[in-house]
């Protein structure tokens, strides 16, 4: 049972994830975190604002209360103290207190980060759902932080073989909305997760993306990066990836394209140059996969739609026709954004509504 203290004190913000190493060190347990007096917290180099703010908050909050509200929003909450918390994130420096999670959390380390630029090129796109399809039918499950462009491609390559998917966001649960949320539905039905360390309410702040970033290393045995900018949070993975002593994989990019800027710079530092998926598994100590065959992009076993579709996705729908379209004419006669159009195209491919044939040209 996940204990109430650590659901607790991961509502309170002003503890980050720097500070509960410190904290465990010292105290040992959530109990006795939750308990300490503002003297305690003050010898541990807690500001007085902070230890303020703390104890004022543990006399107000109704613990009950948060535990229900989880429990009530199907979320299941794992403590590091469940032997279900992944042993993977243990080995990290600062591993989240607590992981509220929809979905079942697979019991394997064989796991692999696949990221990228959220504007990802269209070569990007298409290796990165290569790749992760592949990793996939070698038996790895594909972790990601679910945001549009390479994250999304690779959560769909990955679930395109029937397989598993992680998806670590950077946010509470609650704020999961729209077709994003849809698309967490449809990992949770394929076996997959959706995690997070932030309590349900928490909305995104800046500052969550890149200590989100280092749960996506952690659980993996490497990260792949696909693209990625020199200033993006891709680069803070790959950091995160390099701290947890994880593998760090780069797709090799033009010289001239921003967007192999950091790619191109992780393989000058060292990273593995990627230009397969043998070169992932020989490095992981896997067999190496055999002769790729044709992939199937869409599972036969995902359902229909089983609510009303979204007015973006019968717009798209009806621009759709079984003469090949590409991307940018859809943004066009849609007045839609590129950003929308491809999440959108995701989540009806995942659904067998669309076919994607190549270099972002789409038919019904």
């Amino acid at each position: 049972m996940t204990s109430p203290y650590a659901i607790g004190l991961s509502h309170f913000a002003p503890f980050g994830s720097r500070t509960y190493p410190r904290l465990f060190e010292a105290l040992g347990t959530y109990e006795a975190i939750w308990q300490a007096s503002y003297e305690q917290l003050r010898s541990l180099h807690i500001s007085e604002q902070t230890a303020n703010k703390f104890v004022e908050y543990r006399r107000q909050v109704d613990l009950e209360k948060l535990v229900n509200n989880a429990r009530t929003l199907g979320i299941d909450t794992i403590d590091r103290d469940d032997v279900r918390y992944p042993a993977a994130l243990k080995t990290i420096h600062d591993p989240p207190i607590i992981l509220y999670v929809r979905g079942q959390v697979p019991n394997t380390d064989q796991m692999i980060g696949i990221v990228g630029s959220r504007d990802a090129t269209t070569y990007g796109l298409k290796i990165a759902r290569q790749f992760a399809n592949e990793l996939s039918r070698a038996g790895l499950i594909v972790i990601s932080g679910l945001a549009r462009g390479i994250d999304l491609e690779a959560h769909a390559g990955a679930m395109a073989t029937g397989g598993k998917t992680i998806a670590v966001i950077a946010h509470g649960h609650e704020h999961l909305t729209g077709s994003k949320r849809e698309f967490g539905e449809q990992i949770i039905k394929q076996g997959g997760a959706v995690m997070t360390e932030q309590p349900p309410n928490m909305r995104a702040m800046d500052y969550h993306f890149p200590i989100r970033n280092r749960i996506i290393a952690g659980l993996s045995r490497g990260v792949l990066i696909v693209e990625a900018e020199i200033a993006s949070g891709t680069m803070h993975t790959a950091q995160a990836a390099i701290n947890a002593h994880r593998e760090v994989f780069a797709i090799p990019g033009q010289i001239d394209s921003p967007y192999s800027t950091g790619t191109n710079k992780l393989l000058q530092d060292g990273a593995h140059v990627t230009m397969s998926v043998n070169d992932v598994l020989l490095t992981l100590n896997l067999p190496a996969a055999k002769p790729a065959e044709p992939p199937v992009l869409v599972p036969a076993s995902v359902p229909e739609f089983e609510v009303e579709l979204t007015s973006d996705q019968k717009l798209i729908l009806a621009n759709l026709s079984h003469v090949p379209i590409h991307v940018d004419e859809l943004c066009r006669v849609t007045n839609l954004s590129s950003s929308i159009i491809l999440g959108t195209l995701t989540i009806l491919e995942i659904h067998g509504k669309v076919r994607p044939l190549g270099n972002m040209y789409y038919s019904l």
